[in-house]
């Protein structure tokens, strides 16, 4: 986002910091200073109604009286500009009252490409055509993708999904520098139309454990990789579409999958190339592991995210175990986001789960 009409001065009056830190903004009541108003009035939101709004951690958080909860509606990027790759971590309440619903429309989303952590409280999900840059976003367990989400046409590099819902079906269609989509190990099936109009270099891996795929699943995906486990069983009319005769635009790039197995045969009939893979542990063991960084330097309270890669790209543990060595100055979770919390350094260990044993170490200085 970059000016809104009328853009909250909350942080003029609370300390800010350039990310999201542990100490996070003091939150207070809101007044008429607080009003944001945007270029439109959305309909979805109490009928049009702009009532009192709040910004923190560069967030513009829109309360709706009659539904008691508030709105992610905008990033503010007018007082302190966003950097690449900061973390914003959205609060799960405001005041007492629940943050249930992000509506993001055109060019009010952030203008940095962020890491987006979504909390358990979040029930809907809209960003909408030319809403911003995300370097990654984070879905949280408790999101149901069963028709609660759609994410078009704007720049999403990474999606994370932890639903447990065993059914995904959110919309994602048409998403600049998509590299990964992380599916929950719980996925029992890929809804139709779930994931469309992706023309750069994208790895997907279908979790075991996955039975169907339904139509036009993966539909216009020009030069996506994905692995396909032996576990589908059905797999739609259109899941991975080809392009018109003598045209590769939207077709698939690869599918990988074992021999003999529904994908082997879905890949032939639609004339897409395929590779197999053995069906032995040692064939989809982590090989290697490369990080875009192999040192961080932060400052106290800020986080980051340690973006990595494994080959092959669809072993079957290629979630990765962290460990910081000094977990009082740098603290790190199992999506690899770390937390500065003071001075000092720290090694951030990312190791694979299973035999093989491949690690790679991150160093991370606190200044």
């Amino acid at each position: 986002m970059g000016q809104p009409s009328c853009a909250a001065e909350v942080q003029a009056k609370t300390e800010q910091t350039e990310c999201q830190t542990n100490q996070e903004e003091a939150i207070h009541e809101p007044t008429a200073e607080d009003v944001y108003i945007a270029d439109f009035a959305d309909p979805s939101i109490d009928g049009g109604y702009i009532d009192y709004a709040v910004v923190l951690d560069h967030v513009v958080y829109q309360y709706s009286p009659r539904k008691e909860s508030y709105t992610v509606v905008a990033f503010d990027d007018f007082h302190k500009e966003l950097k690449n790759g900061e973390v914003i971590k959205l609060r799960s309440e405001i005041l007492g009252k629940p943050v249930t619903r992000i509506w993001l429309e055109e060019a009010l989303g952030p203008i940095a490409k962020i890491h987006l952590i979504i909390p358990e409280t979040v029930k809907e999900i809209g960003i909408d055509e030319g809403a911003g840059n995300f370097a990654s976003i984070t879905f949280p367990k408790t999101l149901d993708f069963s028709e609660s989400v759609f994410v078009e046409s704007c720049h999403v590099g990474e999606i994370n999904i932890k639903s447990a819902n065993p059914e995904i079906k959110g919309v994602f269609y048409d998403l600049d520098g998509l590299k990964k989509i992380q599916f929950p190990d719980t996925a029992v099936s890929i809804g139709s139309e779930s994931v469309s109009g992706m023309y750069n270099r994208c790895e997907i891996v279908i979790p075991d454990g996955v039975t169907s795929i339904g139509k036009l699943a993966f539909s216009d995906c020009g030069n996506l990789s994905v692995y396909i486990p032996a576990s589908v069983k059905k797999i739609g009319k259109g899941a991975f579409t080809k392009g018109a005769k003598g045209s590769s635009y939207h077709q698939v790039h690869m599918i990988y999958c074992e021999k003999d197995s529904v994908a082997q045969k879905y890949a032939e009939k639609n004339g897409i190339s395929y590779t197999l893979v053995e069906k032995s542990k040692s064939a989809r063991r982590v090989s290697k592991i490369k990080v875009s960084k192999k040192k961080i330097t932060l400052k106290v309270g800020e986080m980051r995210k340690i973006s990595y890669t494994v080959q092959p790209f669809y072993a079957t543990k290629r979630n990765l175990k962290f460990k910081s060595s000094n977990s009082k100055t740098v603290s790190v979770d199992q999506d690899g986001f770390i937390t500065a919390k003071q001075k000092g350094k720290a090694k951030i260990i990312l190791r694979a789960k299973d035999k093989g044993k491949k690690k790679v170490i991150v160093n991370v200085t606190v200044k």
